[in-house]
């Protein structure tokens, strides 16, 4: 298994993989609780959260995804911004 890469958008060093719903893994990040997409294995949510402390992530993705875990909205809300594609 490779090393963690620096969370993607805070940059801490400290992350751990998890298991997600039983069936599922991901990387959280220990500082600002960011958190890599759900993988079947270890390797692959290690990958993917990798692949986005690389840079792979634009940097307009990004600050729509800190902008989100900052400011949760109400699940309504949510799915009508979804609904018109500003999420």
């Amino acid at each position: 298994m490779s090393k963690h890469k620096p969370c993607p958008f805070c940059k801490h060093e400290f992350s751990t993989i998890y298991a997600v719903e039983e069936e599922f893994w991901a990387v959280q990040c220990f500082n600002c609780h960011a958190r890599g997409p759900k993988k079947s294995t270890t390797d692959e949510a290690l990958k993917a959260w990798n692949f986005a402390a690389l840079g792979k992530l634009t940097r307009k993705d990004a600050e729509k995804l800190v902008e989100a875990l900052e400011n949760p909205l109400e699940p309504n809300e949510a799915l009508r911004k979804l609904m018109k594609g500003r999420l």
